[in-house]
């Protein structure tokens, strides 16, 4: 019931976002489009910025669960990379205006920078340091701006391989093929997003 409960919100949720706007919908709506108590709601999720990020969270899961299990799996930098690449496909795809309303609100601009930080640690090892923390928010930012005048949409290869070099572009500690790896990334992400294209997820269309 728990579960239930909780994908019940989440999708109940993206659908008044869609119909009113991200900012125009309150916690209050939310709970009663769910039929249940506000108190409710906040123990699954305590502000709205959660359930959006969960939204966040099971896309770029759903990308890496893909990834993992393709017949030619990639990690390091190239498997980084892929990840990347099918994430921001679906993200401009399939939910591109609601991704649109809320990517000038800082606190969520604030955790999709961690989340992105942690998934380049996750596939790298590294100990990160401020330097890649600002390759991780330029990279970021660049995506932002893109996604928002649409320019993604219409050249997703060619916009989505220059976002991914933003990450080195001011990093003097450039790892050695790492030109390569993006290749072997963009590649295996376009492998995916055929998948993807024949056979959508089911993370609310």
């Amino acid at each position: 019931m728990t579960k239930n409960l909780r994908e019940t919100i989440f999708r109940e949720s993206v659908r008044l976002w869609r119909e009113k706007g991200y900012e125009n919908v309150s916690m209050r709506d939310i709970a009663a489009a769910c039929n249940i108590g506000t108190g409710n709601l906040t123990y699954y999720f305590p502000k709205k910025d959660d359930i959006l990020m969960y939204y966040h969270d099971k896309v770029m899961d759903y990308a890496e669960d893909q990834i993992a299990h393709m017949d030619n799996e990639l990690s390091g930098l190239s498997g980084y990379f892929a990840v990347e690449y099918t994430f921001m496909y679906y993200i401009v795809f399939y939910v591109n205006e609601l991704y649109k309303q809320v990517i000038n609100v800082p606190a969520l601009r604030m955790r999709y920078y961690v989340q992105h930080h942690k998934l380049y640690k996750q596939f790298t090892q590294k100990n990160l340091d401020r330097a890649d923390w600002a390759a991780t928010v330029a990279m970021c930012n660049m995506e932002y701006g893109l996604t928002d005048v649409d320019i993604l949409e219409g050249e997703f290869d060619t916009v989505m391989e220059k976002i991914l070099e933003t990450r080195f572009i001011m990093d003097k500690r450039k790892p050695s093929g790492w030109k390569d790896a993006l290749s072997e990334g963009m590649k295996l992400g376009k492998q995916m997003v055929t998948r993807i294209q024949q056979d959508p997820p089911d993370l609310i269309l």
